[in-house]
């Protein structure tokens, strides 16, 4: 395969659903099938167990059994004549994309990049031991509630443009629950010249269906994503305390909002007979030829002798009055022994 294809695998896109179906294709050639690892002759005696590591914290991680002559990299593997790489998994969410197949993915997915490419589709079967290798892996790893999980594993055998062979592994997950449905897929691509395809398929077909997982590992994962959900549980009921402390201060507010207005409407009534009180103080001032003015010192009223404009008062109760606008007492030597504050009308 090229390693134009296999690089551009990175950044599939979606297109329109042409080309060729998986059935029509499995028709066309006439070759659809199982893999099955029992028909793998390499021979144990040539495959060594190689250890790829975590990439953020360097413990072992999984455990591979692959021919002597290859090397693990960091994006898959590397052989005389062959590239393997491992690519990203896809997550849809039944509202993002209702991908309910693996077949539908190739449809929809991958059928149509290769054909853009140039490279043609000579066979297509199935992987139910890589499938059982990803089930039972999935299964040792802790998730929050119970899902049904539909497995698939399809091998897409392809030839390039230039005539060289190559193949692309598609693992497909569909996990149902009670809150709704998610959809995954991943892949894994391999480009090799001629005469080292068919083994190297052999190969790599059983090490994807061998292929184990550190126990440990998997353990502290286990460990970190329990606590992840703990903590996200913790910080959900947080929320709902304090959305309760919320409503109970929201009706703590009505009920004094509710106050408030019984106040106002209650002020009101008394502003009503305070405003009646003020006009029978004034028809009585009107008489005494007094007016009621506001004491800053006591906070009550008191009636003054009227005729003047302004009225000071200090401590003692002792008030007069003026006429002049200018005039400040305070500012008056004559009197300035005692402080004076200005009577407001009532």
């Amino acid at each position: 395969m090229k390693l134009s294809i296999i690089v551009s695998l990175m950044s599939l896109i979606y297109f329109s659903a042409i080309g060729q179906t998986t059935q029509q294709v499995n028709a066309q050639y006439g070759n659809y099938g199982a893999y099955n690892s029992q028909n793998y002759s390499n021979g144990n005696n040539n495959l060594v167990t190689l250890t790829r590591n975590s990439p953020k914290t360097g413990q072992p991680m999984e455990y591979w059994q692959v021919p002597t002559d290859w090397k693990m990299t960091p994006q898959g593997f590397e052989a005389p004549g062959v590239t393997i790489r491992n690519y990203p998994m896809r997550i849809f969410t039944e509202m993002q994309r209702n991908l309910t197949s693996v077949d539908q993915a190739i449809q929809e997915d991958i059928y149509p990049y290769l054909q853009q490419q140039g490279a043609k589709v000579v066979n297509v079967f199935d992987a139910p031991e890589i499938t059982n290798c990803d089930r039972k892996i999935k299964s040792m790893y802790w998730q929050w509630g119970q899902t049904q999980d539909q497995m698939a594993t399809r091998v897409i055998e392809i030839k390039e443009a230039n005539g060289n062979p190559g193949l692309i592994v598609i693992h497909y997950i569909a996990s149902y629950s009670g809150y709704g449905s998610t959809f995954f897929y991943y892949l894994n691509g391999m480009e090799a010249t001629p005469a080292a395809y068919e083994k190297a398929k052999k190969d790599y077909l059983y090490a994807l269906a061998t292929m184990q997982v550190n126990q440990q590992y998997v353990a502290q994962s286990n460990q970190q994503n329990q606590n992840q959900s703990q903590a996200s549980w913790n910080a959900h009921n947080a929320r709902m305390s304090q959305n309760q402390k919320n409503f109970e201060a929201h009706n703590q507010y009505m009920q004094q909002t509710n106050n408030e207005i019984n106040q106002i409407i209650n002020d009101g009534y008394n502003t009503r007979n305070q405003i009646s009180d003020n006009m029978h103080q004034n028809t009585i001032n009107t008489i005494r030829e007094e007016q009621t003015m506001y004491d800053p010192y006591s906070g009550t009223n008191i009636n003054v002798q009227s005729g003047y404009k302004y009225y000071y008062i200090n401590s003692f109760g002792q008030y007069f009055g003026t006429n002049d606008e200018f005039y400040k007492p305070n500012a008056d030597p004559n009197i300035n022994n005692v402080e004076w504050k200005p009577l407001k009308q009532n």
